[in-house]
């Protein structure tokens, strides 16, 4: 409202220009550029053939993002919070041999360590995908076997480029969740998904 209504004062020439003006156009170009990111991979639904060639697409590639594609594809996560997920996070569901995320902190943006979500009622629990939860368990299983230790007894995130050259960082890094964004958008314009 105030900068309409300083454009309107300038109009009517009692200001030369609007002092809000360059601040609002900023603003703008951030948000547009913030919604631009969010938009990859929130569609809210994908047809089977869709699915089908994200996740063919995804299975091509063992990188760390690629995984971090898989978990937002089975568990509608946002990218905040699969950048959070540690590999003690991936936990087995007793009697039932089933896999789930523990989901109780989010990561904002590179370099910023995760944040516990402020109220309780946001922890959840996402049951996984087998298919998913086999992808992690292989990876689980090749960490162990490089490094020699229990992976989900660390700090590790399960998006992270730490592990990927079998050098043990002594502070773990995960992904910037603008990274896991970009990711996903490249592979969804890749495969010529409309979004």
């Amino acid at each position: 409202f105030l900068c309409d209504l300083l454009d309107t004062a300038v109009e009517m020439k009692y200001y030369k220009i609007n002092p809000l003006e360059d601040l609002i156009s900023r603003v703008r170009s951030r948000h547009s550029e913030f919604q631009e990111l969010r938009d990859a991979l929130t569609k809210k639904t994908f047809t089977q053939n869709e699915e089908l060639q994200l996740l063919e697409a995804i299975q091509k590639d063992d990188s760390p993002l690629a995984l971090g594609a898989m978990i937002r594809l089975y568990t509608g996560m946002p990218p905040t919070q699969v950048c959070a997920l540690r590999y003690r996070d991936f936990t087995g569901i007793p009697h039932t041999g089933d896999y789930q995320f523990l989901v109780y902190q989010s990561v904002a943006k590179a370099g910023s360590a995760p944040r516990a979500f402020k109220r309780p009622e946001e922890y959840r629990r996402i049951p996984v995908a087998p298919i998913l939860a086999e992808r992690i368990c292989r990876y689980i299983h090749a960490l162990e076997s490089n490094l020699e230790m229990k992976v989900e007894e660390t700090d590790y995130f399960i998006v992270s480029e730490d592990l990927s050259d079998g050098n043990i960082p002594e502070t773990p890094r995960p992904y910037a969740p603008s990274t896991l964004q970009k990711y996903c958008k490249k592979l969804i314009e890749a495969i010529g998904i409309e979004h």
